[in-house]
């Protein structure tokens, strides 16, 4: 009887060595981002910077025209 006792107890202290805090981890998107979503990013901000700059140019273009 005395030995399962010390067997349970050895095994609920490795589980509470081993256990991991998931608290503790990096979201996976963080930890292994993908070069798409990184490439995905810089096209949407590519596209806005053209988006502004077509919008100021168009606006100068206008100005000078009236």
């Amino acid at each position: 009887m005395r030995k399962e006792h010390n067997d349970i107890e050895l095994v609920q202290q490795l589980q509470e060595e081993t256990a991991v805090d998931v608290n503790a981890l990096p979201p996976r998107i963080i930890k292994h981002a993908s070069k798409r979503s990184k490439m995905a990013r810089y096209y949407s901000i590519a596209l806005l910077w053209l988006f502004i700059l077509l919008t100021a140019a168009l606006i100068m273009w206008g100005y000078r025209m009236h």
